[in-house]
C-alpha cells in the first residue's frame, strides 16, 4: 500500500510541473528579461578622468561619456596613454610618466584652496609643460614698466610671466599670471594693467607714454593693451590665452616628454658644438658614462637682463641600446653670463656642460641636441659608444683635459643679519716660484650658499700662462667674525 501512494505522489508532481514550464514558455515575464544598463565608474576611472581632463580632446570626451562598462573604459584608457607615447620601442610610456610628474609638481607648487592641477599656472604647466623662460614677481611691489606697457614706475600685485618659444600653432608666448589677493591662487591676466596694485590710486603709477590715467583704467577692463603696437599684445592675441587653458594640446604635442632629438627639425644655423664621453669605474658591473658638451660662445646669441649679458641652451640626450631601445634621457638648461665689458672677450671662449650616466658595459649610442632659447639656432650630434667592463688587471679611466678649476666647500660661515646669508670674501691666487702671478676675487655668479655652507666651483683662464709647475692659493675672510683662511 506504501508503494502505490508513493507511486501517485511522483505522478502528480511531474504533471504539476511540466504544464507550469510550458506556461512559462509560452508567455514570459517581461519584468525577468535583461535589461542593458550602463555601469557607473569606478572610483578609479573618476579620479583617472580628473587628472588628465586638461589634456582630453573633445573628441575623446565624447568617446568616453558613451562607454557603458569598465571593460571599455580600460581599454580606452589604454589607447588614449598609446596615442602619446613619443617612444613606442621601450615597455613604459615615456610620455604618461612625465605628464604624472607635471601632476606632482603642480600640486605642490601651485595649490592654493584648490588643487595645483585646476589652477590656471597648472593647467598650462601640464598641457605644454616647463616654459623657456619665468619672470617671478611673488612678492609684487616696485616694477618699471616695459616700453610696450607704456614704461615708468609702479608697484604691482604678485605675478608672473612666462614665455614659451613655441607652441602649438604659434611662437614666441607670454601667458602672464597675476595673484591680486595675495592668496597664491595666479590668475591668467586678460591685460597688462591687472597687475598694477596703483592703477585706480590717483596720480599715482603714472607712465611715459603720454596715456593718461582713465584710459589706462579703460583698457583694464578689457582684453590686450590697446596702446601697444605690438602683435602679441593685441586683444585677440590676449583673449587666446584663455584657449591655451582651457583647450587640450594637439595628442602628437610631446614637449612634456621633451624627446626631440629623435625626430629633430634643426634651423639652418648651426651651433658649433662637440662631444666628448668619458668613463669611470662605479662597481663591476656599473660604469659612470660623463657627456661633456661643448659650445662656442661666438655661436650663441646674448641677451641683456639687468645689466648681465646671458645666453641660454637648452641640451638634451637621449641613449638608446643596439636594439633601439630608449635607456636613458636628460634634459638641462645652461646659461652663460657675462658683463657688458667682458661679452666681446666671453664671445671668444667656450662653455661646456656635463652630464654623469650610469651605463652596464655595452655597447650603445647617444643623440644630443644642443638648441640657443634665444635665437632657435641648434646642432644635433649621433654618437656611437662602448662602455668598457672594467677587470680586475690593473686600469684607469678616461684622461680628462680641463682648463684650471676649483671646487671647495667653506662651513660655518656667519651670517649677516641684514640679508640673513653668509658674508664672506673670497680670493684666488696663482702662485709660481713663490711670486703671485695671477689674483682673482670670488663674484659668487654660478655658486651657491646653503646655510652656512657655501660651494665655490670657479675656472681660472690658462691661455696665457707658460707650461710649468704652479700652486693656488684660496684665500677667506669671514666679514662677520672677521675669521681669515
Amino acid at each position: 500500500m506504501f508503494i502505490h501512494i508513493l507511486r501517485v505522489s511522483i505522478l502528480l508532481t511531474v504533471a504539476l510541473v511540466v504544464p507550469t514550464a510550458l506556461a512559462q514558455t509560452a508567455a514570459p515575464d517581461v519584468q525577468n528579461k535583461p535589461r542593458k544598463t550602463k555601469s557607473e565608474p569606478d572610483n578609479s576611472f573618476k579620479r583617472w578622468f580628473v587628472d588628465v581632463e586638461p589634456i582630453i580632446t573633445s573628441e575623446e570626451l565624447k568617446a568616453w561619456n558613451k562607454l557603458q562598462t569598465n571593460e571599455e573604459r580600460e581599454q580606452f584608457i589604454s589607447e588614449f596613454w598609446h596615442r602619446r607615447d613619443t617612444d613606442t620601442d621601450t615597455d613604459e610610456n615615456e610620455y604618461r610618466e612625465a605628464y604624472y610628474e607635471r601632476v606632482a609638481y603642480a600640486n605642490e607648487h601651485f595649490s592654493s584652496g584648490i588643487p595645483g592641477v585646476k589652477s590656471d599656472r597648472g593647467r598650462i604647466f601640464l598641457k605644454y609643460g616647463k616654459p623657456d623662460e619665468i619672470e617671478s614677481h611673488p612678492a609684487g611691489g616696485s616694477y618699471e614698466r616695459q616700453p610696450s606697457e607704456g614704461g615708468g614706475s609702479t608697484s604691482t600685485y604678485p605675478f608672473e610671466r612666462w614665455w614659451y618659444r613655441n607652441l602649438p600653432g604659434r611662437s614666441d608666448v607670454e601667458v602672464e599670471f597675476v595673484d591680486p589677493t595675495g592668496t597664491g591662487e595666479y590668475r591668467i591676466a586678460r591685460n597688462p594693467f591687472e597687475k598694477e596694485a596703483l592703477l585706480n590710486v590717483p596720480g599715482a603709477g603714472a607712465s611715459m607714454d603720454g596715456i593718461s590715467q582713465a584710459d589706462r583704467v579703460a583698457a583694464a577692463n578689457g582684453f590686450g593693451n590697446p596702446f601697444s603696437f605690438r602683435a602679441k599684445d593685441s586683444e585677440f592675441e590676449w583673449m587666446d590665452m584663455l584657449r591655451l587653458r582651457d583647450e587640450a594640446p594637439p595628442v602628437n604635442f610631446d614637449r612634456l616628454v621633451g624627446t626631440g632629438t629623435s625626430s629633430p627639425v634643426i634651423d639652418n644655423d648651426l651651433i658649433n658644438s662637440a662631444v666628448q664621453i668619458s668613463y669611470f669605474k662605479q662597481s663591476d658591473d656599473r660604469v659612470i658614462v660623463a657627456f661633456t658638451i661643448q659650445t662656442d660662445n661666438r655661436d650663441l646669441v646674448f641677451r641683456d637682463a639687468g645689466g648681465i649679458q646671458s645666453a641660454r641652451l637648452n641640451i638634451s640626450g637621449r641613449i638608446t641600446s643596439v636594439a633601439g631601445r630608449r635607456i636613458g634621457y636628460f634634459e638641462d638648461v645652461v646659461t652663460t653670463t657675462a658683463t657688458a665689458e667682458e661679452l666681446a672677450e666671453a664671445k671668444e671662449r667656450k662653455s661646456a656642460y656635463q652630464k654623469a650616466v650610469p651605463l652596464p658595459p655595452g655597447r650603445y649610442r647617444v643623440d644630443i641636441l644642443v638648441r640657443d632659447v634665444e635665437s632657435g639656432a641648434a646642432s644635433i650630434q649621433h654618437v656611437g659608444f662602448v662602455v668598457p667592463k672594467f677587470g680586475t688587471d690593473l686600469a684607469s679611466s678616461s684622461l680628462v683635459l680641463a682648463s684650471v678649476g676649483i671646487y671647495m666647500q667653506i662651513y660655518n660661515a656667519g651670517i649677516d643679519q641684514t640679508t640673513l646669508r653668509p658674508s664672506v670674501d673670497v680670493e684666488y691666487a696663482l702662485i709660481k716660484d713663490g711670486k703671485e702671478i695671477l689674483k682673482t676675487p670670488e663674484d659668487w655668479r654660478g655658486n651657491s650658499a646653503a646655510g652656512q655652507r657655501l660651494t665655490l666651483a670657479r675656472l681660472l683662464d690658462s691661455r696665457r700662462l707658460n707650461p710649468g709647475d704652479y700652486s693656488i692659493e684660496v684665500r677667506v675672510r669671514d666679514r662677520v667674525s672677521g675669521q681669515l683662511l
